[in-house]
């Protein structure tokens, strides 16, 4: 019972001992199955029907509803009898569990960052939790009320004392209810001293006023900043590298120019391995390099809009803000006061934007009123992207009230998502591209963090050098476990595999669901375990009448029969 679908045998076999045996090695793993798959491997070995053969399909399963409704059984051959066999109970178990953890912002040393923990009650009932939470040295505990069938997030700010790669557990306290596994959550996160950012620029910054002069501002208002201020470097576009940049976890690109084929590439691999970047689209070239981009990211990005030259003739000047996402960041801070705040803002300048289809809605979070986008961001990679479509020169926004709150916002944003890792589900492939540091696979050491009895993992992946690093890769990685990468006793990367959140809520699809709607035309019969338990209670309770009459009856029989 585990995410991938593996065969004892890779065609029908009537060998029972075999299968007797693969059984009773067979246990539960903490993983969320593809079903699918499995349907699909079935199907491969029913797909050479014998003759005079009847075949059947037969599947045990609780059919928990996160798992099991967008199953298709229409890939089976149509001759195929599927049976159903049901061990879920009667009433759907109560659970709580912990769902996801993570800071809000990217901790620095020294400075407070709030610690969020998402607890899911998957019951009718009200709960009352106490979460035990240690990181490094630290070790606290917080009590809440989790009210039924919904997500409550606990959140405290805590210190951390150190930089670099840190791990954490999460922990239900005497918590008793239908799974054990996901109790307890580990959760990585790296820490800096302070914030870097560089600007890529072709300005000076002896050009006052300019663009990238209103962001340097906006970024490092003060002259000595202290630890845990953002510290703001430039570098000229024909100087940019991934060397030129090791330090900063935050790039603005602002009038760059023309970026290089192999800039691109930076810029993309550094994306992927967690870094933010705010691009201020200002220009015809910035079209062309958010294409290349886009193109150089490929799968690991989904931007909302592509952008485009101006049409001939037409002129964005003064225009006015027409839509925003007031829930999300980075427009939330200002609450009921937001439209009456942003009517005399008049923004200049940028592209035309086309709407990329299937993107989401909410990566778009503010809209101008000739219909371009103003404002997204979109995840890319381990990284975000943050695109502002304007020229901030010639545009009112650098001198209004909003400005440095909504980019400090913003920045936040940025900075959270190179601070932890991305999340990995136990037993599902994961693939990770190291820090730029990390040259060589062959000095590289995995070690687990179980924090538990369980036994230490067989297989820890393995490590590929490629064109834009060394590649972490693992097919099938255990958990919930912290794993620590580490070059010459230095951990240089760190990463939680967790169980997906799904698999926390117990609900099963009914019987109809499977038989009509996802039987893909084919014949499903259902049987439920607890009910058969049930007739086999009440055929004991017969049998046990039953005796109870015959013997009576033969004791009469002997008392009329007596000579």
């Amino acid at each position: 019972a585990a995410a991938n679908a593996d065969a004892v045998f890779d065609v029908p076999s009537a060998n029972m001992n075999v299968l007797n045996d693969a059984l009773g090695k067979a246990n539960a793993k903490p993983e969320r199955i593809d079903i699918q798959a499995a349907i699909n491997a079935a199907s491969e070995m029913l797909a050479t029907p014998q003759e005079d053969v009847e075949q059947e399909l037969v599947i045990v399963s609780d059919f928990q509803r996160s798992n099991w409704s967008t199953v298709d059984f229409s890939s089976l051959p149509e001759s195929t009898k599927i049976k159903l066999e049901s061990t879920a109970p009667e009433e759907t178990p109560a659970n709580l569990a912990i769902l996801s953890v993570g800071f809000s912002e990217k901790p620095t040393a020294g400075n407070l960052a709030t610690l969020e923990i998402e607890i899911g009650n998957f019951s009718k009932q009200p709960r009352s939790v106490q979460v035990e939470v240690s990181l490094g040295d630290t070790v606290f505990t917080l009590d809440e009320a989790c009210p039924p069938n919904v997500h409550t997030t606990l959140a405290k700010e805590i210190m951390v004392d150190q930089t670099g790669w840190q791990s954490g557990w999460v922990e239900l306290v005497e918590n008793e209810d239908a799974l054990v596994a996901d109790d307890r959550y580990p959760f990585v996160v790296q820490s800096i001293d302070s914030p870097a950012c560089t600007i890529v620029t072709r300005q000076s910054p002896n050009d006052r006023p300019s663009s990238s002069y209103f962001l340097e501002r906006a970024l490092s208002p003060w002259e000595n900043p202290v630890a845990g201020q953002m510290l703001v470097s430039r570098t000229r576009p024909e100087r940019f590298s991934a060397e030129s940049v090791s330090g900063s976890q935050l790039l603005v690109f602002d009038h760059p120019g023309r970026l290089e084929a192999n800039q691109i590439k930076t810029i993309a691999s550094l994306m992927r391995r967690g870094r933010g970047v705010l691009y201020v689209a200002s220009e015809l070239v910035d079209a062309t390099n958010l294409k290349l981009l886009y193109d150089e990211l490929g799968g690991d990005l989904r931007a909302p809009v592509e952008l485009r030259p101006s049409p001939r003739g037409v002129k964005r000047n003064s225009l006015t803000v027409a839509s925003v996402k007031d829930k999300l960041r980075p427009f939330n801070v200002f609450g009921d006061s937001l439209t009456a705040v942003l009517s005399d803002l008049r923004i200049s300048g940028g592209l035309t934007t086309q709407r990329i289809p299937n993107s989401l809605d909410d990566d778009i979070r503010a809209t101008l009123n000739d219909q371009s986008v103003l404002l997204f961001t979109t995840p890319a990679g381990s990284g975000k992207l943050c695109v502002l479509n304007a020229d901030l020169n010639h545009s009112n926004w650098p001198r209004h009230s909003t400005f440095v709150p909504i980019l400090n916002e913003l920045v936040e944003d940025l900075l959270r998502s190179g601070g932890q890792s991305e999340q990995s589900f136990c037993g599902e492939p994961l693939t990770r591209l190291l820090p730029p540091a990390v040259t060589s696979g062959a000095e590289l050491a995995v070690v687990a963090e179980s924090n538990s009895d369980s036994p230490a993992p067989t297989t820890t992946g393995e490590f590929q050098q490629s064109g834009e690093g060394v590649l972490w890769n693992w097919r099938r990685p255990d958990g919930p476990t912290v794993f620590n990468i580490n070059q010459a006793d230095q951990t240089v990367y760190a990463l939680a595999t967790h169980i997906a959140p799904e698999e926390s809520d117990l609900r099963t699809l009914d019987a109809e669901v499977l038989t009509e709607r996802l039987s893909g035309g084919r014949q499903v019969d259902f049987h439920r375990v607890a009910e058969q338990k049930k007739e086999d209670d009440k055929s004991w309770i017969w049998f046990a009448v039953a005796a109870v009459v015959a013997l009576v009856g033969e004791v009469f029989v002997l008392r009329s029969f007596k000579t």
